[in-house]
């Protein structure tokens, strides 16, 4: 049975957009205009969403080397990022805007990879889609909170 997180619930995310897209710069800074771009296509959503089943297969699929969507491969950069945020040198007690700049950044560099199907900005606009949704989840769908719940997100993916 598929798992399907944060549909529909949650805040919009315009005030997170140049926070989030900062911490991606830090990461990749030559994709800057990226990351602006997809913070700028999200604002004043409502949450994301993210089926932890696909997800899963979708990192497995990419950090194996095969080839993937830009949908698929975002999907891992936001799992890669959630691993990395959660074990990382924030420990996972870095903001929402890190956790989601770190998504993609990661994106970025799967992309630039090779194995991936699309484009970049469909790749970066994935990653960042997950991750709010990873968020939102986390939180209960309250899209309120900081690292912590999203440490106890990750522990479900390791």
């Amino acid at each position: 049975m598929q798992q399907g997180y944060g549909q529909g619930q949650g805040q919009g995310y315009g005030q997170a957009g140049p926070h989030a897209a900062n911490f991606a710069s830090q990461h990749k800074s030559e994709d800057a205009s990226f990351f602006s771009n997809a913070m700028t296509m999200m604002s004043g959503q409502q949450g994301g969403s993210f089926d932890q089943q696909s997800v899963q297969a979708a990192h497995q699929q990419t950090y194996n080397g095969e080839n993937v969507s830009s949908q698929g491969a975002g999907q891992a950069a936001a799992l890669q990022a959630l691993k990395k945020f959660s074990g990382g040198s924030s420990g996972g007690g870095g903001s929402p805007n890190e956790f989601m700049g770190i998504a993609m950044a990661e994106a970025a560099k799967l992309f630039d990879g090779g194995n991936v199907q699309g484009d970049k900005q469909s790749t970066v606009n994935s990653a960042l889609q997950t991750a709010m949704g990873m968020y939102t989840h986390s939180q209960g769908g309250r899209g309120g909170g900081g690292g912590s719940s999203l440490l106890s997100l990750a522990s479900r993916f390791m």
